[in-house]
């Protein structure tokens, strides 16, 4: 492993993985900066014998290196672009305390802060941006490595690789740009900048400076100064880790998970600072495992109390943490605001009481702008809605799921409903169902329903011709689409009481019919792999019967009719019986009814 003071959780993993499965492996660690070595020794090496390991000082070095770290302040009030910009006017005093007259880089974290940094130097300053031609690169390499050019302004080209006399580095700001936030740099990225100061076959000397905040000096100095020590990150993610070697049957016991985690580096560290984990198989971390759903998310889950509106539970679901690189920027706050709340424009289903100013706001505007078939041609708000839909589907056949065992009727429900929302990207009362016809976009389903065609039913009871009028197709486009139609199963679902019910307990049976069986043996639009969903509930939130029924299940069955029978305690005060036949995969021929 090659400089080891860029370890990180999954390499840790990963050779944990490799140094508990294979003694025969060997490995060979190097690192500028780690004062812990000896840790890293004993736990690269077998059991009761560290690894053998060699500690060089720093008088060692072929180029003796000065290093220094400058802290300056910024308020609260002060965004991170102004505080770059503020750097800049320091840089000309640091070059003359430390550069010698001797060629210097500078590096900064954006590529219009290194156009300003470079201006407010001299004008004959060069800088390189990281996409620069690699021909010109060259040239001004090679300009910079006879001397002809003194400062060097560059972004990361020139830590990576590039080998420059560099006798004074400057890394201006230790925070860069990265999906729309400022980050710190990480240790890594900024011991590769720093390194590129003092070459032996250029220079005797050299000087590494770093400019940050000063709340971020001590930091800094310590990774100079090498009294940083490495610690295990492991346990950051230890739940997601142990939960998935459980569910791959490595770990099938206490003690089998013990001698999993002596074989990382986090055992090492624990021994210092030990901490108590529990280990549970159950089916909820099965299920976390094979829907790679984050920890957090589940927990989100586990607030739900089983009471909650379908708003409610769609506000929790855009809050899960797969969503969280969704970040709102300045210029889309318009934009989603008018989506949110308009006088005269089409509005999102739940429109949020506050104006959009959250990441969690973002994603559930975008995601209701796109269930109601919103016009939205901002194309970042395009991407980021696409981002949000790689994850949100299996997020919600994961929630569905964990709340099939639940005995909450409504939660199960809306989960169902939301579920299906996802999958076919409308809401599950949408006019827009002929979207989800193959050659039906978002454009000619809109021309139907303002043409009034907003259901199946409504496009079977049309003339062919005028659906293509309506949709400017030419013959015989509209027959092909009422073929397709007319091959989409139909059910008749009731829910009847049975002659052996009493005053205290009424019987009762729920019947699911597929009327179109023959049809679709020849042809059928969903598929036989087509599932719906049976839910009754009673008045007290409670699920009285629940079933997943596949459309290939009825067509072998005889009458083509599914039933299952389920009690009712009767009081005087009871109320109505709901029950729902809902499709997984469609919207557009749900049934519902109130008995």
């Amino acid at each position: 492993m090659k400089t080891l003071h860029l370890f990180n959780r999954p390499a840790e993993e990963t050779a944990a993985n490799f140094t508990d499965c294979n003694q025969n492996l060997r490995f060979i660690a190097v690192s500028a900066t780690i004062p812990n070595i000896d840790d890293i020794a004993a736990w690269l090496g077998s059991k009761g014998n560290p690894a053998l390991y060699y500690k060089m000082s720093e008088d060692q070095r072929p180029v003796p290196l000065k290093k220094v770290v400058l802290g300056f302040n910024k308020s609260s009030t002060t965004s991170a672009f102004k505080f770059d910009l503020l750097l800049n006017y320091r840089i000309p005093n640091i070059l003359e305390t430390y550069s010698e007259m001797k060629p210097t880089l500078i590096f900064c974290s954006t590529r219009k802060g290194t156009v300003q940094t470079a201006t407010t130097l001299v004008k004959e300053t060069k800088f390189i941006f990281q996409n620069e031609q690699k021909q010109k690169l060259r040239r001004i390499s090679k300009l910079f490595s006879l001397s002809f050019l003194a400062v060097l302004v560059s972004t990361s080209t020139l830590a990576m690789g590039v080998n420059l006399p560099a006798h004074l580095v400057i890394v201006k700001s230790t925070e860069h740009y990265v999906m729309g936030t400022f980050q710190e740099y990480t240790e890594s990225q900024v011991l590769q900048m720093i390194g590129r100061a003092g070459r032996p076959q250029f220079d005797t000397s050299a000087t590494a400076v770093i400019m940050t905040q000063n709340s971020m000096k001590s930091k800094y100095e310590s990774l100079l100064n090498g009294t940083q020590l490495v610690e295990s990150t492991l346990h950051l993610h230890l739940i997601e880790h142990l939960n998935a070697e459980i569910v791959l049957r490595t770990i099938t016991n206490v003690m089998v998970a013990h001698e999993w985690i002596k074989s990382s580096f986090l055992y090492i560290r624990m021994n210092k600072n030990p901490k108590h984990y529990d280990l549970n198989s159950t089916s909820n971390g099965r299920l976390m495992a094979r829907y790679c759903v984050a920890f957090d998310t589940m927990k989100n889950f586990f607030t739900l109390t089983g009471s909650e509106s379908f708003e409610q539970l769609f506000n929790v679901f855009c809050s899960s943490e797969e969503f969280k690189d969704i970040t709102l920027r300045v210029n889309e706050r318009r934009v989603l605001n008018d989506l949110n709340k308009h006088k005269s424009k089409m509005t999102i289903r739940f429109p949020m009481p506050e104006k959009v100013k959250t990441n969690v706001m973002k994603v559930n505007c975008l995601l209701q702008t796109l269930l109601g078939c919103l016009p939205l041609h901002d194309f970042a708000l395009q991407q980021d809605t696409n981002k949000i839909l790689r994850s949100a589907g299996r997020i919600s056949r994961c929630l569905v799921e964990v709340v099939w065992c639940k005995p909450h009727f409504n939660l199960l429900l809306n989960s169902v409903l939301l579920n299906k929302c996802i999958k076919t990207k409308l809401w599950e009362s949408s006019k827009y169902v002929s979207k989800q016809i193959s050659g039906i976009g978002l454009v000619m389903a809109t021309a139907l329903v303002n043409s009034g065609v907003t259901s199946f039913e409504s496009i079977l009871n049309t003339n062919p011709r005028n659906l293509e009028l309506m949709i400017n197709r030419q013959p015989p486009f509209g027959n092909t689409l009422q073929d397709i139609v007319k091959a989409l199963p139909k059910y008749d679902f009731k829910i009847t009481q049975n002659s052996t019910s009493n005053s205290n307990k009424a019987e009762l049976t729920a019947r699911v019919t597929l009327l179109n069986a023959e049809q679709l043996k020849t042809k059928s639009s969903t598929g036989n792999s087509h599932t719906c969903i049976l839910l009754v509930g009673g008045p007290d939130n409670a699920i009285l019967c629940k079933a997943k029924i596949k459309d290939s299940h009825l067509m072998e069955i005889p009458g083509n009719t599914w039933t299952q029978q389920f009690s009712v305690v009767q009081s005087a005060d009871s109320g109505d019986i709901l029950g729902y036949y809902i499709s997984q995969d469609w919207v557009g021929f749900d049934i519902s009814l109130t008995f």
